[in-house]
């Protein structure tokens, strides 16, 4: 059952990944998973700087987030308010 509810839950963070703009998946993709540094990542995307890339971040972060919470996904740890 938790496998089952496991791979429910990566396929929906895939689904609303997939619906993210290219650089913005880019950009979640390359600090989250691939686990890159602000310069690296604006070098690779061309961003102007690291601050301008940690700024982007934070904006697709929480897009995803917002878009995860109305699939009925929730953070680890997270209650309803």
């Amino acid at each position: 059952a938790l496998a089952a509810q496991l791979a429910e839950q990566a396929g929906l963070v895939n689904e609303v990944l997939d619906a993210l703009d290219p650089r913005r998946r880019a950009l979640i993709t390359l600090r989250l998973v691939d686990e890159k540094t602000y310069p690296v990542i604006a070098q690779e995307l061309g961003y102007a700087s690291a601050e301008t890339a940690r700024q982007a971040f934070v904006e697709a972060q929480a897009r995803l987030l917002v878009k995860l919470r109305a699939r009925g996904l929730r953070p680890p740890g997270e209650t309803l308010r």
